[in-house]
Order: C-alpha cells, then sequence, then structure tokens
C-alpha cells in the first residue's frame, strides 16, 4: 500500500522546496492566528495591569513571524523557478532570468510577492498591539494574505471557484486554530489565574475552525483525491490520510484540554501546567499536519493520474440492497457505535475505566460483519480510468491498431477473434478490463493477436483498442434486436451546428438526439417529433453540407472517424450505413437502430421516441464501465 509514497520523488531540491513552502505556509498560517488570537481571545481577557508583558512579547512573536515569512518567501521563488524551468527552458537563458519570469510573469510569482508585502503589511498596521482596531485591521490583512494560498497550489490551476474558496476558507480556518496555540500557549503561562477562561473561549473559535476545516476538506478531496482508488492507490491519496489522521490527533488533544485539563485548572486549582503541556504538544502535532499539506502541494493529485490498487479486493455495493447484505451494514455500524461510545467514555469521570472495558468486551462479543459481501477480486488496475473516453476518433484508431496486428484468423465469418462479445466488456470497469485485456487475454486468451503483443503496446494504444473492442461489443449487441437493451455510450465527437457553432455530441444531453447517417450529406424528410419531447438530429455525412441544407436544430458532422465509428457500433459495414439512423437517449445512451431497408411511418417513429423518452436506460453505478 505505501509503495506509491515510496516512490514519491525525494532529491534534494525538492526536499528544500518543500521546506521553503512549508515555512512560508506555516509562518503565514501563524501571524494570522496569532493577531486573531489577540483581538478576540487575549485582549478582551486582559487582567489590569497584567497585559503588558505579554503584549510584548506577541508582539514579538509577531516580529519573527515575519522575519521567517520573508526569508522563507526569498528562498521558495528560486526554488519553484528552478522547479518550473526543468526541462522546459532554453539553456541560453541565465537562472536569473528565469526567476525574473517566474516572479513577475507567472500567477504564482505574483501571488506569492502579493502574500508577502500583505503578510508585511499586516504586522505593520498592528503595531505593537495597543490599538484592538489596528489589530483587527492587521488580522483582516493577514488573512486575506492567507487566502492567496488558493493561487500557490493545486487550485490554481483549476477551472471555476468551487476548489480555490475552499482551499482559502480551509488555511484561514487552520490559521485561526493551529496558528492560535503558540500565543494560547504563551498566554496560559503568563495569566494562569485565566487560564480556564481564556481555553474556553478558544475552544469556541476552535470549535468553528474545526467545522469549517472538515467541510472544506471534503470539498478538496472529492476534487483532488477522487474515488476509493485515488486514496489508496496513489501517493496523494495516502498522505491525504496521514494528515486526516493528523487532524483526528489534533481534534483528540482539543477534546482533552477542554473536558478534561480545562475543568481541572478551573475547579481543582492545580495550576495551567498540564494544559499548557498538552496544547504545546498540540502545536507541534498542527505544524506536522502543515507539512503534510505541502507535501499534498507538491504531489499529482489522485484524481489526476492512474491509481494502483494495493489490495486483493475492491468495494462492490452491487447487492447492497439485499437483506442479507444490510444486515452486515447493521452490524458494522453498531460496531462503530460501541467504539465510539467507549472513546466517549474516557471524557466522563464516572465511566473513564468501566467505559472503555465495557466497550471491549461488547465489540468482542457481538459477531463481526462479514465484508466479503461487500466486496469482489480486485488487481493494482482496477480502478484506471480509461484515457481516450471512447470517442469516435479513438474508435477509429483502434480498429487501424487491429488491423495492424490482427493474424490472418481476423474477420472470418465464423469464430472470429476480433469479435469480443463472448468476455462481456460492457460489464467490466475500466481498470479491470485494462488489467484483464493484458494480463489474461492476451496471455491466455482467444485473441486477435500473438499472445503477448497488446503487452508490449502502450497504455494508450491499449485503451484506443478497448475502445475498438467494445464498440465491436456495441455493434454486436444490437444485430438482430435492433435495440441495445444495456447502457453504451454514443461515441463522443464534434460537432458544427446550423446556427455555426461548434459542440460536442454530449452537449445535446436532456434531449432525444437521432443520428442520421447521409453519405451525401443531404438530410432526408423526417417527421414532426411528438409533442414535448426535444429531440435533435445530427446528420453523418462524407462531405461538407451546402450552405442552406441545414436549418434549425440540426448539426452535422463530416470526419470520416464519426462514419467509422458508428458504423462499428450500429454493427453495419460502412459502404452501408448510408441511410442508417440510431437513436440516443437523453442520457447519452445507445437505444435503437433503424435500417435503410426497415419500413418506419411517422406513427410508428413517433411512438419509438416516445417511448425512449419515457424509459431512459440508468447505468449500474456499482460496476460497468467507466465512461
Amino acid at each position: 500500500m505505501w509503495a506509491g509514497v515510496a516512490g514519491v520523488d525525494w532529491g534534494p531540491a525538492l526536499v528544500a522546496l518543500r521546506l521553503a513552502r512549508g515555512v512560508d505556509l506555516a509562518a503565514s498560517i501563524a501571524l494570522f492566528g496569532t493577531l486573531l488570537f489577540w483581538v478576540v481571545i487575549a485582549q478582551p481577557l486582559s487582567p489590569p495591569g497584567k497585559s503588558d508583558a505579554l503584549r510584548a512579547g506577541i508582539a514579538r512573536l509577531v516580529r519573527i513571524t515575519i522575519a521567517v515569512k520573508i526569508v522563507a518567501a526569498l528562498a521558495w521563488l528560486p526554488l519553484q523557478a528552478a522547479e518550473m524551468g526543468t526541462g522546459r527552458v532554453d539553456a541560453s537563458r541565465s537562472f536569473a532570468d528565469l526567476v525574473a519570469i517566474v516572479a513577475f510573469d507567472t500567477s504564482f510569482g505574483r501571488a506569492l510577492a502579493l502574500r508577502t508585502a500583505l503578510a508585511v503589511a499586516a504586522a505593520f498596521v498592528a503595531g505593537g498591539l495597543g490599538s484592538r482596531r489596528r489589530v483587527a485591521a492587521g488580522t483582516l490583512i493577514a488573512g486575506l494574505a492567507l487566502c492567496l494560498q488558493a493561487h500557490l497550489g493545486h487550485a490554481a490551476a483549476t477551472e471555476g471557484l468551487l476548489l480555490p474558496a475552499s482551499v482559502a476558507l480551509h488555511v484561514v480556518a487552520a490559521g485561526a486554530w493551529l496558528g492560535g496555540l503558540l500565543p494560547l500557549v504563551l498566554t496560559l503561562a503568563a495569566w494562569p489565574d485565566v487560564a480556564a477562561h481564556t481555553a474556553r473561549r478558544f475552544s469556541w473559535l476552535g470549535l468553528a475552525a474545526v467545522i469549517l476545516l472538515t467541510g472544506t476538506a471534503a470539498v478538496q478531496s472529492v476534487e483532488l483525491v477522487g474515488h476509493v482508488g485515488g486514496w489508496f492507490g496513489t501517493a496523494y491519496g495516502i498522505v491525504a490520510q496521514w494528515k486526516i489522521a493528523g487532524l483526528a490527533l489534533l481534534l483528540a488533544f482539543a477534546a482533552l484540554n477542554r473536558f478534561v485539563l480545562t475543568p481541572s485548572v478551573a475547579g481543582a486549582g492545580t495550576g495551567p501546567r498540564p494544559l499548557i503541556i498538552s496544547v504545546a504538544t498540540e502545536t507541534f502535532v498542527g505544524l506536522a499536519v502543515v507539512a503534510l499539506g505541502v507535501w499534498l502541494a507538491t504531489l499529482p493529485p489522485g484524481a489526476h493520474i492512474q491509481p494502483v490498487w494495493p489490495f486483493a479486493f475492491q468495494p462492490d455495493y452491487t447487492d447492497i440492497a439485499a437483506p442479507h447484505v444490510r444486515r452486515e451494514i447493521w452490524r458494522a455500524l453498531l460496531l462503530l457505535g460501541v467504539a465510539a461510545a467507549g472513546v466517549a467514555s474516557l471524557f466522563w469521570r464516572p465511566l473513564r475505566i468501566v467505559g472503555p472495558i465495557a466497550a471491549i468486551l461488547t465489540f468482542a462479543w457481538l459477531p463481526t460483519p462479514n465484508w466479503r459481501l461487500l466486496a469482489r477480486p480486485a488487481t493494482e488496475t482496477s480502478f484506471y480510468r480509461s484515457e481516450t473516453r471512447f470517442t469516435a476518433a479513438s474508435i477509429a484508431r483502434g480498429e487501424e491498431l487491429l488491423h495492424r496486428y490482427c493474424t490472418a484468423a481476423c474477420f472470418r465469418p465464423v469464430d472470429d477473434p476480433s469479435d469480443l462479445t463472448p468476455y462481456n466488456l460492457w460489464a467490466r470497469t475500466d481498470g479491470d478490463l485494462f488489467g484483464w485485456l493484458t494480463r489474461v487475454f492476451d496471455v491466455i486468451g482467444h485473441s486477435p493477436f500473438e499472445h503477448g503483443a497488446i503487452a508490449r503496446l502502450s497504455e494508450r494504444e491499449r485503451w484506443l483498442l478497448i475502445d475498438y473492442f467494445r464498440a465491436r461489443v456495441a455493434g454486436s449487441a444490437v444485430n438482430g434486436s435492433e435495440r441495445w437493451r444495456y447502457p453504451i455510450p454514443a461515441p463522443a465527437l464534434g460537432l458544427t451546428c446550423a446556427d455555426g457553432r461548434k459542440r460536442q455530441l454530449r452537449d445535446l444531453s436532456g434531449r432525444i438526439v437521432q443520428i442520421v447517417a447521409s453519405g451525401d450529406g443531404r438530410l432526408p424528410r423526417l417527421p414532426e417529433p411528438p409533442p414535448d419531447i426535444g429531440v435533435a438530429t445530427v446528420v453523418l455525412s462524407k462531405r461538407e453540407p451546402a450552405t442552406g441544407e441545414l436549418a434549425g436544430d440540426i448539426c452535422y458532422t463530416s470526419s470520416p472517424d464519426a462514419w467509422t465509428a458508428f458504423a462499428i457500433v450500429s454493427g453495419v459495414d460502412e459502404s452501408a450505413l448510408a441511410g442508417t439512423r440510431i437513436h440516443i437517449d437523453a442520457n447519452g445512451w445507445l437505444r435503437t437502430r433503424v435500417l435503410p431497408s426497415d419500413v418506419l411511418d411517422d406513427d410508428t417513429w413517433r411512438l419509438e421516441i416516445a417511448d425512449i423518452a419515457s424509459a431512459p436506460l440508468v447505468a449500474d453505478v456499482s460496476g460497468g464501465h467507466g465512461h
């Protein structure tokens, strides 16, 4: 499971880059958290005549933080420039020129410079922390500087505002909680008389920060880690698990401080020393969590790479609604509840000993769930996703590969090894099919190639073959019945519409799409669709239609790849495709085929369209292909 992390680049330059990046982020978090703590927690609680020494100490902490921040930023910029320029910049360009380009001509350089300038401005405005209004203004500026983290990592390369906004809120929440821990330690040591009150006020701030951290972390995990394969099959997902474990440990410290140590300080008068030690330890754990976050920022997101699944089994939710499976789920939830109750009892003095013991005994007595009911065998490629995505072009390129490498046995009328219909390809996920094709079919299957030939192809070529083989199976599935009985997506392709706009076939989703193959580009007479049912028409042509031949809600493509791909998926020879009509439902699934020889009057056609519209196919999300 840890092979993905072991294979991560640990070169000195990258380690130095991570260190500079981490110190910069930690200093930015500390600056915001320190100013926020002073203006919200410490200053309102200042005991008369006792605040000057603490204020001077926290002001000194702000100055140290700013100095560290500037040094880290000055180190980060050239290290990042060296990483960006590796293999991408003309060797004749000097390193100083490269640093200048990164500093002034990239969004990263501008964001780093602006964050550093805002941090210095925040410290200058806050001054010696004597004016609460000035400290509040400095806190706001420091928070804005921290938000620029969204322009210094993976979020900067994404479209939309969701991920950048979640990253900005995430680091602000981290600053409010983790950045306030060190000034909290100083305050507890300086003002032991109000230590309990200070800790309680900070816990409310920490609670708000934890809620915000949890919500934004969930958004980032969906965007950057992706599905379960990304969590366990990539270095990014594994490090993200470590970060979550670190946050859980921080929460445990926070709970210990709030429910055990703070009441002991307030009630027994034992002094804040145990609480100070706990918060100081929490601070070091917080630094480790920040370091893990920085490490994540230098790794490719798990959602963007092929995960290598480390287990022999993978989750399988096919039978999750079955009574015997639900019974096992309830057993698992019951065990989880017992474990949670045992942990919670640690924070209530009367049950601190009895509660965990009872939980352990109950846990051992209850039956263990049969996890195999929610799992199926897996290989290391089980969570691969197709990089070609079943397009018209990929199907055509796959056919070219087949003709290039096929044996003499291919395309014979009986027992054609290039027709993989018996192997149930559309019931397999992308990853399982990729692994099976290479590991099993290529070695012992009835392959159209010499055994071992597929393994010698590049990964992309294998994906192209998979798209072609799936298209061949789709063509076999419709022959004889004129209907596709299970969800098969229409090949993706680009279109030109009557209004001149360039669109994709998927842009027409939400309506019934009628594909009409016309060799000369002329559109045959089409009946009026049923009322209240949107029908879009796409003309497959071997030539560009003349101006004025298309009108209304009609698009066309004259791509040879489109002609080839739709001939294959409809099980028709290319020379006989002209006049064929293919219907696609609102979800993008192939539904029915009408051959030129079929007689279909207008009323029957309208009934067919109404039937497709009333019963769209739904893919099985627990299995099947990954398109």
